[in-house]
């Protein structure tokens, strides 16, 4: 009888999370822009913000509605960068930096329901919640492939991770109700156009930066969290140097493949 009891308790924290992070169970999620707009704060969002969101990718010589969208998130700056080409463009275009509000617990990456970390890897965005109790959300695909095989707890490695609005955070990052508005609404435009993942991608910090390895030596007792975070750096260093995303897969639950 264990495993039974074990399922029905994952599946009341899981059902306990959803409730906390404001989504309805029952409502199902159409990242078409004609089903968004179904809800009051989308129509909201593009009201207040379609032309701003227009005129940011127009200043870096982007058309939009933009179908190549990407998203880079730096724990310890406490930064989310926008990214974004052109259908025919082969750059990445930053077209916009937004200061996080609130990402619950320390640098590293997250490992299982509880630990209140951001999660550290390569995502995508895989819902969208109009009816957020933090104004708008974006959920991003925790835990992928890769946070599965490292888990501490394979039973219940956590879920639900979110870029929401508010100022509020337990595994989640916070931008704010403004900011959340101005992504959300490219994000639904992205999505509309056929846009079919929009990588997240989070860092612990710049690795390019003294931050980095100041916190590489502070760890220098743990080579597990070293090697993980060597690993993160070779996909950062390939944007950094191309502009471009790399093909990402996870070779045996081991690590990120670059290619």
């Amino acid at each position: 009888m264990r495993p039974i009891v074990n399922k029905v308790g994952i599946l009341i924290v899981g059902l306990l999370l959803l409730v906390f992070c404001g989504y309805k169970i029952s409502q199902a999620m159409n990242v078409s822009k004609k089903s968004q707009l179904e809800f009051s704060r989308v129509r909201a969002a593009k009201t207040n913000k379609a032309d701003y969101c227009k005129q940011l990718f127009e200043d870096q010589n982007l058309t939009f509605p933009n179908s190549n969208i990407f998203i880079r998130i730096f724990k310890f700056e406490e930064e989310l960068e926008l990214w974004a080409k052109d259908k025919n463009g082969t750059n990445y275009k930053k077209v916009v930096s937004i200061p996080i509000c609130a990402a619950s617990g320390k640098l590293g990456p997250k490992r299982q329901q509880g630990d209140h970390q951001v999660p550290e890897g390569f995502y995508h965005i895989n819902l969208f919640n109009p009816n957020s109790k933090y104004h708008l959300s974006m959920q991003i695909n925790y835990p992928n492939k890769l946070d599965m095989a490292q888990t501490t707890n394979p039973a219940n490695p956590g879920n639900l991770i979110f870029i929401h609005g508010e100022c509020a955070s337990i595994g989640c990052v916070a931008i704010q109700n403004e900011p959340i508005e101005t992504l959300y609404w490219i994000a639904v435009e992205a999505s509309n156009l056929g846009q079919q993942k929009i990588p997240v991608h989070i860092f612990p910090c710049r690795m390019n930066s003294l931050r980095y390895k100041i916190k590489t030596y502070l760890e220098r007792d743990k080579p597990a969290l070293l090697s993980f975070w060597q690993n993160l750096k070779t996909g950062f260093d390939y944007f950094e140097k191309h502009k471009q995303l790399p093909k990402i897969s996870v070779n045996n639950g081991e690590e990120y493949i670059f290619k």
